[in-house]
């Protein structure tokens, strides 16, 4: 017992971690997934073109402006950059967590935002 006064730190921490967790898990997206074409059959060519992007939190900081990126079905790829350089921002709009303010993501010739997310 005399122990728990000394753990109440991280408790109080322990609690905040899952309250943020819960915040993430809670929060409403605005990509709508069960609506569009199917992505079947494809090659996996996956382009941005022209994308700008700013997370929903925090729409005054830009994020990627006029960015381009092409990675060909097959190839490894590396992106590297400091920390808050953008590299994760890419992955949670291929896999459509966000979608961009401007320009064009696709997968081969499809639009991600006109196909399904499942």
């Amino acid at each position: 017992m005399g122990e728990i006064p000394a753990m109440a730190p991280d408790i109080l921490k322990g609690n905040q971690m899952v309250a943020s967790v819960f915040e993430v898990v809670d929060r409403k997206t605005e990509v709508v997934g069960d609506v569009g074409d199917e992505l079947t059959g494809m090659e996996g060519t996956i382009e941005l073109k022209g994308v700008e992007f700013s997370y929903p939190s925090r729409p005054d900081v830009l994020i990627f402006k006029e960015f381009n990126l092409s990675v060909r079905p097959g190839k490894s790829m590396a992106l590297v950059g400091q920390s808050g350089s953008g590299k994760s921002s890419v992955l949670a709009l291929i896999l459509r967590f966000y979608d961009p303010t401007a320009g064009k993501l696709m997968i081969d010739v499809l639009f991600l935002r006109a196909t399904q997310q499942k």
